[in-house]
């Protein structure tokens, strides 16, 4: 896919249409914390979490290409056989150095999605160290070079975050399983 039909940079296009200055990675990380924790399909919730990166006002103009955003990730993320979301980030024959950075936007956006939509939720030990490899990810440096061992540790983290993006999903999704039914076993008298 050239740079000029990505869908990275059809996003970088029309938000810089509209005078936003925030990328597109870091709006689709956005909207994946805020629907791995559990804030739901729902459309007006969806732009209501938005609404931060866009300082409160959402331009009537992008409402669409938001929701269809979404609506790209749940289709995606509720697949029986989803293994990994797709993270919008700059194609693969962009700069290692800018899709690096935009990992780390898209790392950031998720956190803050994340978290301002787990509301209390208790979160096992391995979600939290997810978390915390989505913290060290988020303060990515980049690279001025664009040697094979850097590119093969960028498809590494990203993969990554791909899988692990689900397995939040399904945790922060799934009802927590009730008691065991206390009638099965045997009562002591």
């Amino acid at each position: 896919m050239s740079e000029s039909t990505s869908a990275y940079t059809a996003f970088m296009q029309l938000l810089a249409s509209q005078n936003q200055h925030f990328s597109p990675a870091e709006l689709h990380g956005l909207l994946a914390g805020h629907t791995c924790a559990g804030g739901g399909f729902g459309t007006q919730a969806w732009l209501e979490n938005a609404a931060q990166l866009f300082d409160g006002d959402i331009p009537a103009s992008l409402q669409p290409a938001l929701e269809g955003l979404q609506e790209m990730l749940k289709t995606e993320i509720t697949a029986g056989d989803c293994m990994g979301i797709t993270l919008l980030l700059p194609a693969d024959d962009d700069s290692l150095e800018l899709r690096t950075k935009a990992l780390g936007q898209w790392s950031q956006g998720f956190l803050s999605g994340f978290g301002s939509s787990i509301g209390q939720r208790k979160l096992t030990a391995e979600a939290r160290e997810i978390l915390e490899d989505y913290v060290a990810v988020a303060q990515i440096s980049t690279a001025n070079d664009d040697d094979s061992a850097d590119e093969a540790s960028f498809m590494e983290v990203s993969e990554y975050l791909r899988m692990t993006a689900v397995f939040l999903f399904t945790e922060c999704n799934t009802p927590a399983t009730a008691p065991a039914d206390k009638t099965d076993k045997p009562a002591i008298h």
